[in-house]
């Protein structure tokens, strides 16, 4: 059995999630903690909030998703 070797977490989850994991070390690092935990709080709400959104996207008559024929 051939053993691939990993990728370092950062390139297998992708770049947006480097840009994410960046932007959110630089804007905590040395931050009061209950800003941190508030802040957090407000990243998961928006990433939740996108989620949601896009599932109601869908068509509402046959909840096909854009891009998918209506049928």
């Amino acid at each position: 059995m051939v053993r691939r070797a990993r990728r370092p977490a950062a390139a297998r989850r992708g770049a947006l999630h480097a840009g994410v994991a960046d932007i959110r070390a630089r804007s905590t690092d040395g931050a009061n903690p209950a800003w941190t935990a508030r802040t957090a709080h407000e990243w998961e709400y928006c990433f939740a909030a996108q989620a949601h959104e896009a599932r109601g996207r869908t068509c509402s008559d046959c909840r096909a998703a854009p891009g998918e024929k209506c049928v």
